[in-house]
């Protein structure tokens, strides 16, 4: 039978199949919503919409999930379940093509026992046979390897969230704390403000003018991000009938627009983090994705910090599922919602291993790592690769052909006897070409690549 595996996370609905669980089954799907005349549009196209009629969108049904009838301009039938069931049924009808028998759902560990219920009931009426519902900060951690505590953060259109696990023999959430005055939707908001204020005085041309070029900045929005993510400064441009607008906006700016944010962001990750024990702090893609809010985590923090794949609590909750005997729900069964999970013998989640865990591999460990003609050893201290390393840390800052490399890409370091190297990046680090999901055992003889097409990093074993 074909399982898909859904991240309910309203800033982008997660779908990955077995047999493929590091790829997305589906382009992710934003819990966005514009109704028309009783019509229900959802995800992307919603997205592609929701600035062309603003008062007709919604983008709190999954965030506030309940049966409580809409208030106007919405049709007074409508609930934020009603939006909820369009956009989940539109996700599965998308499936189709890919192959689906039953689902695997990751969902926030905010949501309360009426909400489960809420969304249960709405996947059985749409046909949906539901194996297993497990929290996906826990489905997200199932992944990790290493660490007793462990805080899942994570980020959704109207709030984000800190989840504490434990790990012994069994991974369990302890606890999860939310912030509702960041997320998505204002961090974007903030952002939109500083570019239509930076075209006007640097152009004259107001990109909020006009709900059609407003809806063209929100629409390049995540692009523009992603050029500031590791440049310093970001050219932008839009169009207007018959003529081309162009700016540059720095880096800086664009941290400093949502400094109030991420201070907040930073205070709700500390707060969950452990006072007698260091943590492990697992980083949501999405969140990891904004521009310099990694770093401020690792300043502040803590910089133990994984920054989790786009699939990691779908995959964790696809493969836990996986091995682990279950009788789908039918509609009179009561299905548990999971807060702990078994580990196997090596401590993973599953058995087979985990969705971003790299196996060991036969060789014997390099004793330094070779950039430009020289050979820099490799020791307990962590030794790191970027185009800006921060002050204080040991490592190489890269020139040359950088695109693709992040100010703080990888590091490289000695643990148990086994020389490791860590992902920090949001494009990727490649071992023998083949991309790494957060660290990987090296041997003498591998070859890193950081960026496209990339510069080389050769480990190699050095006679003494």
């Amino acid at each position: 039978m074909a399982v898909l595996a859904l991240e309910l996370n309203d800033a982008g609905i997660v779908a990955v199949r077995d047999g493929a669980p590091e790829a997305l089954a589906l382009p992710v799907s934003p819990g966005i919503a514009v109704v028309n005349d009783n019509a229900i549009v959802t995800g992307r196209q919603a997205q592609s919409r929701s600035r062309l009629t603003p008062r007709f969108t919604h983008t709190r049904f999954w965030d506030a999930l309940d049966t409580t009838p809409l208030s106007r301009p919405f049709p007074s039938q409508l609930s934020r379940a009603d939006l909820a069931h369009a956009h989940l049924s539109q996700l599965w009808d998308e499936a189709e093509d890919i192959g689906r028998d039953r689902a695997v759902l990751a969902v926030p560990g905010w949501y309360s026992l009426d909400q489960l219920g809420l969304i249960l009931g709405m996947a059985r009426a749409i046909g949906i046979t539901v194996s297993c519902m497990m929290d996906s900060a826990l489905a997200a951690a199932a992944g990790v390897t290493e660490g007793r505590a462990i805080v899942h953060l994570d980020l959704h259109l109207h709030r984000v969230s800190a989840t504490s696990i434990h790990r012994d023999k069994q991974l369990v959430r302890e606890n999860t704390v939310v912030n509702e005055d960041v997320g998505l939707v204002p961090l974007h908001d903030a952002w939109a403000t500083l570019i239509a204020q930076s075209f006007v005085r640097q152009t004259r041309f107001d990109p909020l003018h006009s709900a059609e070029s407003e809806q063209k900045l929100y629409d390049a929005l995540p692009g523009w991000l992603d050029a500031l993510y590791d440049e310093d400064v970001a050219t932008l441009q839009m169009e207007s009938p018959g003529k081309g607008w162009v700016i540059e906006l720095p880096r800086e700016q664009i941290v400093d627009a949502v400094l109030s944010y991420y201070e907040a962001i930073t205070s709700l990750t500390a707060r969950a983090m452990p006072k007698d024990e260091p943590a492990m702090l697992l980083v949501a893609n999405r969140l990891a994705a904004l521009p310099g809010l990694v770093e401020k985590l690792a300043r502040d923090v803590s910089e133990n910090i994984i920054v989790l794949p786009a699939t990691a609590a779908a995959s964790g909750a696809l493969l836990y599922e996986r091995h682990t005997p279950s009788t789908p729900s039918t509609e009179n069964d009561s299905l548990t919602f999971l807060t702990t999970l078994s580990l196997g013998e090596e401590g993973n989640a599953v058995s087979s291993g985990a969705p971003i865990a790299e196996t060991a591999r036969e060789g014997d460990p390099p004793t330094h790592v070779l950039h430009e003609g020289v050979a820099y050893p490799l020791g307990s201290e962590p030794i790191f690769f970027g185009v800006s390393i921060p002050d204080g840390k040991r490592g190489i800052n890269l020139t040359g052909e950088t695109a693709g490399i992040s100010r703080y890409h990888c590091s490289i370091c000695g643990v148990d006897g086994q020389v490791v190297v860590e992902d920090h990046s949001k494009f990727g680090t490649f071992l023998n070409d083949k991309r790494i999901h957060e660290r990987a055992v090296l041997k003498k003889g591998d070859r890193l690549r950081l960026g496209a097409p990339g510069i080389e990093l050769h480990l190699i074993e050095v006679a003494h």
